[in-house]
């Protein structure tokens, strides 16, 4: 009985101190997780104000400013952290919308948070009256995602991602200071990004050369400072999100490495999942390149040796572009829980919402 002492100590402040703060308007209550290392801040919005999720995710650039940098900002946040805003859809055919949030800004679409917070979504039935549902559609700002789930006894085993059609928009030639002239491909699956071979560049991926990809990448995103990519359909779709590193790793299986460097020139980070969305836009830069087939699998490793695999559903077209439908599979259930929290700023807080997380 004396050991227990201390602890309802603990948990008589906790409560003292949570009531205190109670009365802040900035105080969130997240659900925290990670989809293959990369984690994943959940906070439940369900009035975003919106006619379609462009206009929430323009609502949510005017006017929630401060929750993105409390939540994603240090001290409470990092470098690595990814949030969501799980919010009502625009689509009646939906289950959910998402809008998406890192220290760089507001985005498009985030493949990892999406499978990550379905997954946690079906197996903790969170939609009343639904027991025995396998699948999600979710409403985002680069269009509908649909999900469904391998499950056994209750449990998620395995998640399916039908992503937004990818394509290839096209292929520039640039002049690297240290490297001389490369290709860098410039393909869609939700957001825009560059991908690079790794063997153009005559270096071979392990962890040690992460800052010289940083480097390249902020010369790339340099290069297409003045030429951002617009999607030709959804002209609210544009920007070069990030730089995608690919390796052939080997043949059977067919895997490839995907490093990928995300998020701005002033704020890069590093994706410690595979993505989903640039897992996608892999798979279309590797159709166009003749290297893949539908229904073949493809297995994307990324910076920590995490695992998704992609393929081809089928081709289609958007607009004059050749383009495919991709599906991105986990290789567990799709999400870690790490956590729930409930975050504050303290008004004496010189820091306030927080700063830009350092490198």
């Amino acid at each position: 009985m004396r050991l227990k002492t201390p602890y309802l100590y603990k948990y008589n402040a906790c409560k003292y101190l949570m009531s205190k703060f109670r009365t802040s308007k900035q105080e969130l209550s997240t659900i925290e997780l990670h989809n293959a290392g990369m984690p994943v801040r959940i906070l439940m919005m369900p009035n975003v104000p919106g006619k379609n999720m462009a206009e929430k995710k323009e609502y949510c650039e005017e006017n929630y400013e401060w929750i993105r940098k409390m939540l994603i900002f240090e001290p409470r946040g990092g470098s690595n952290y990814y949030g969501i805003i799980v919010t009502s859809p625009s689509v009646d055919f939906a289950d959910f919308g998402i809008l998406y949030m890192d220290s760089s800004g507001w985005h498009d679409m985030c493949g990892h948070a999406t499978i990550g917070f379905a997954s946690y979504a079906l197996e903790h039935k969170l939609i009343k009256g639904i027991q025995d549902k396998s699948d999600l559609v979710i409403d985002t700002p680069a269009g509908i995602i649909q999900l469904s789930a391998d499950s056994e006894n209750g449990s998620v085993k395995q998640m399916h991602m039908i992503n937004v059609p990818s394509f290839v928009m096209n292929i520039k030639m640039i002049n690297l200071r240290k490297y001389g002239n490369i290709n860098v491909t410039i393909a869609f699956g939700g957001d825009f990004y560059g991908i690079v071979d790794m063997d153009d560049l005559h270096l071979k991926w392990k962890p040690e050369i992460i800052p010289e990809l940083i480097e390249i990448t902020k010369e790339i995103w340099n290069n297409f400072k003045n030429e951002q990519p617009v999607h030709p359909l959804d002209k609210h779709l544009k920007g070069l999100y990030g730089i995608r590193f690919s390796q052939k790793v080997s043949q059977n299986p067919l895997q490839y490495y995907g490093i990928l460097i995300f998020g701005s020139p002033e704020r890069p980070l590093i994706d410690r999942s595979p993505s989903g969305t640039s897992s996608s836009a892999h798979l279309a830069y590797l159709y166009n390149l003749g290297n893949i087939n539908t229904q073949m699998d493809v297995e994307f490793i990324s910076a920590i040796d995490s695992m998704f695999v992609g393929r081809m559903q089928r081709i289609t077209k958007v607009q004059n572009y050749d383009a495919i439908v991709p599906e991105i599979k986990t290789v567990d259930k799709g999400y870690q829980l790490t956590g729930f929290a409930t975050w504050i700023v303290d008004p004496e807080d010189s820091l306030g919402e927080g700063f830009p997380p350092l490198q």
